[in-house]
């Protein structure tokens, strides 16, 4: 599996961020996900790691899922990992987190939580960036063997007890009723959920070039910061 390494000027932590970028699972990553981990490593002052992990038509969720779990015990050796993603990306993220117990926090932006797409986000008419029928095509190529209720493909099937879960979503998205429904079923079921919506916003509007998005990376790269240094801050 082919990486990137974001290493700031001056690096002063041995925690890693781990970046899972959004692909639509067959998408290679687009210059704004990499301008982001670029600025998550200048800000933090950690490295940042960013996988360009297999997908359609060479890998399906099984494989991709097992690689990306042994790259996280790769990097677990070296020092504590802080688990970030977007959209299919916020997904995987989230999907390790339910399947390993020392994942602790997970920060996923606009994330594909049920690969079947909720009823109600799939009458959604706001979403410019996002087709239920294109999705409704991925998801069969993507779960091939599993079922939609598995976990490697559908976080919201997850149980999340004790992490912290920081989500973000744009209010025009598709996706954001699965997000809505998620966060109020874990955060009945012991898990912390800080959630932020981006009113007027589309799927990863953290990564657009606007005010919005903007102060949607600080709020994230402020996470990082605390989840890094703690009090020190």
């Amino acid at each position: 599996m082919r990486y990137l390494t974001f290493v700031p000027s001056n690096v002063e932590t041995d925690k890693t961020v781990l970046y899972l970028h959004g692909s639509a699972y067959m998408n290679e990553p687009r210059a704004a996900q990499l301008r982001f981990a670029a600025e998550i490593a200048r800000k933090t002052h950690a490295r940042v790691q960013f996988p360009i992990y297999p997908k359609l038509p060479d890998a399906t969720a099984i494989s991709c899922f097992a690689l990306l779990n042994n790259y996280f015990v790769f990097l677990r050796k070296k020092g504590e990992v802080l688990l970030l993603g977007d959209s299919s990306g916020g997904a995987l993220a989230l999907s390790l987190a339910a399947t390993r117990s020392d994942i602790d926090a997970v920060i996923a932006i606009s994330p594909w939580l049920s690969l079947s797409v909720g009823e109600e986000g799939r009458t959604v008419a706001s979403d410019v960036m996002l087709s239920v029928d294109t999705l409704d095509r991925i998801a069969p190529l993507w779960a091939r063997d599993l079922s939609f209720e598995d976990v490697r493909v559908s976080p919201i099937q997850g149980r999340f007890k004790g992490k912290t879960l920081f989500l973000i979503c744009g209010e025009k998205e598709l996706f954001r009723p699965d997000v809505l429904r998620f966060c109020g079923a874990q955060s009945g079921q012991g898990a912390t959920v800080i959630y932020l919506e981006g009113a007027g916003q589309q799927h990863c509007y953290p990564l657009m070039p606007t005010p919005e998005g903007r102060d949607a990376r600080e709020e994230i790269i402020h996470f990082l910061q605390k989840g890094i240094y703690g009090d020190r801050l």
